[in-house]
């Protein structure tokens, strides 16, 4: 029965294959292997596994780090306003991430009524002056106490000198 313009199904395997010195490539090696009337597409997956990995583990690193020092990081895209927080700042601000409506008010809601004025002229003015932002500032929390952090960012700006993104850390 000739199946050769059917195709019964796809299906993916992973296999290793040991490569000898000898062998002038893995592809050599691979046309060695391939078995009789399969069609096979090859893709050598080691290395983009171990970029994977390190990748991973690279953001356990971070994450772990940031736990530690008590530091997140926070970017707000300006033309749509998004909000995005690492999870380090959930845990500082002690918001629960599915009740958050990220975005600059929503933030500027969570500084101590005392500070907000402060915090916002200081943003307001890094815009403008394309300069750094660094405020030590409190936090108001839900149960009456106060935490203190400092907070710093950056902002990149488009070819016009238009505010794009803000990118900080905030510390408790």
């Amino acid at each position: 029965v000739d199946l050769s313009s059917h195709v019964l199904g796809v299906f993916q395997i992973e296999h290793r294959l040991s490569v000898d010195d000898s062998d002038a490539d893995r592809g050599d090696a691979v046309d060695k292997w391939q078995p009789r009337g399969v069609g096979k597409i090859l893709l050598d997956i080691f290395k983009d596994k171990q970029a994977r990995e390190s990748l991973r583990r690279s953001e356990l690193d971070l994450k772990e780090a940031q736990q530690i020092a008590h530091l997140g990081r926070w970017e707000l895209e300006l033309p749509g306003n998004n909000l995005k927080w690492s999870d380090t700042i959930f845990d500082i601000f002690e918001i629960d991430r599915s009740k958050w409506g990220a975005s600059y008010e929503t933030f500027l809601d969570t500084v101590h009524p005392d500070d907000r004025e402060r915090v916002h002229e200081a943003y307001m003015a890094s815009l403008k002056d394309k300069l750094p932002y660094n405020v030590e500032h409190r936090l108001l929390m839900k149960d009456g106490r106060i935490k203190w952090v400092h907070e710093a960012c950056r902002t990149d700006y488009d070819a016009d000198g238009q505010p794009v993104r803000s990118v900080g850390i905030i510390q408790d």
